[in-house]
């Protein structure tokens, strides 16, 4: 992960608190909004329809001392979001509290010229295991105050058994259109078609992955999730028909090695992250009072079934964006295989898929989102130094 050093930036922040309106969007709505040129956020993408994907969560923190983050979700029951573990944390050590996060269900993000309110969380539940410096077990749940109406969003089913390694595998999510930028931002949910890689080629930049808890891709160059993803589905097509997708994996990190040491998306070679979810089902089903086959829908195919335990991962990079920057979790190549405790100390490099740099103004609970966003997350770009923790 990386730490945030600010200097200067409150005049910065202010500014960009000044332009929010006052105005309150009904709960988990989003207003249309203009058709723009902007740029696509998944990397080598194209927008999601508007069937696709109808159980999709946008997923806002704010925080009073750090700023904000965004992350993507997905609905799995009328007030359960399924997510990674590290969406809940604005820093590499600060976490938020549940007020402080905002849940919208919508193919376009919130109108940045008013406050964002959206549905409102009562618990997060992170996986007992889940280790913010390794990004082991990196998945969590977010029970919502209130249920969420069908006529708003659908539910999504988890995929249980195994799967054909050699199908189409699609994520989709909220994040950055280009590696190079930590501001280039869309309005409307992406999507990508990916392809997963061998466990050979995902040890080779991972060395601790296991393939019965972590999917990785084949590294195709200029297609892959990024910053602002983090938590975001992975689906695979188990049936034909509107419905006949169901989740695999949530987007996760992508690594920092020798081939990446900037833990750059959408490299040649480089694969993304995802947690393997059918593993978690028997916990999701406890932690969050769900029967268990309520929630998934059976697979087929020469995939690997789930195992015991989850192994931890040492070295990532999370595809959460936050408003002070836009960062995924990155793993490096030291990642060890062995079974760590989750207050374990351990040296990592860690840069998640969320963003990262205060994309919502600190300032209160609600979220907001600076009218004029872009530029002021240009603005704390000048103002707020990156330093490898």
């Amino acid at each position: 992960m990386y730490s945030l050093t600010v200097s200067g930036c409150v005049a910065v922040i202010l500014a960009a608190s000044a332009l929010v309106s006052s105005t309150v969007i009904p709960e988990g709505k989003f207003p249309k909004r203009e058709e723009t040129d902007a740029a696509p956020r998944i990397i080598g993408g194209t927008p999601a329809s508007s069937t696709a994907f109808p159980y999709i969560a946008y997923i806002a923190g704010s925080h009073p001392v750090y700023g904000g983050s965004a992350c993507t979700g997905s609905l799995i029951a009328p007030n359960v979001v399924l997510t990674a573990a590290h969406c809940a944390y604005v820093t590499d050590t600060a976490r938020y509290s549940a007020s402080q996060i905002q849940v919208g269900f919508s193919h376009a993000l919130p109108d940045p010229t008013v406050v964002f309110r959206g549905y409102s969380v009562s618990q997060i539940i992170l996986h007992p295991s889940f280790n913010m410096r390794t990004l082991r077990s990196d998945i969590a749940l977010l029970i919502l105050s209130s249920n969420v109406p069908d006529t708003t969003a659908k539910k999504a089913k988890i995929l249980s058994g195994s799967y054909d390694p050699s199908a189409t595998v699609t994520a989709a999510g909220f994040g950055l259109i280009d590696p190079l930028s930590k501001t280039a931002v869309s309005d409307v949910l992406m999507q990508v078609d990916l392809n997963l890689g061998t466990t050979a080629f995902c040890r080779s930049n991972s060395p601790g992955f296991d393939p019965n808890y972590v999917l990785c891709t084949d590294g195709k160059v200029g297609k892959d999730t990024c910053n602002g993803d983090s938590g975001g589905p992975l689906a695979i097509r188990h049936k034909d028909g509107p419905d006949g997708t169901a989740l695999l994996g949530l987007t996760s990190f992508g690594p920092i090695n020798a081939k990446n040491p900037d833990g750059l998306c959408a490299q040649a070679g480089i694969p993304g992250y995802y947690t393997r979810i059918s593993p978690y089902v028997p916990w999701i089903a406890q932690a969050a009072n769900l029967d268990a086959e309520s929630i998934t829908v059976a697979g087929s195919g020469s995939g690997p079934n789930p195992g015991v335990s989850p192994s931890s991962s040492k070295s990532s990079s999370s595809r959460t964006t936050t408003t002070k920057t836009t960062t995924r979790p990155t793993a490096t190549a030291d990642d060890s295989a062995k079974e760590t405790p989750a207050d374990e100390s351990e040296s990592s490099s860690s840069n998640s898929r969320t963003v990262l740099p205060p994309l919502f103004p600190p300032g209160g609970g609600s979220a907001a989102l600076s009218s004029n966003f872009a530029l002021a997350v240009a603005a704390l770009g000048s103002v707020v130094a990156l330093v490898a923790a």
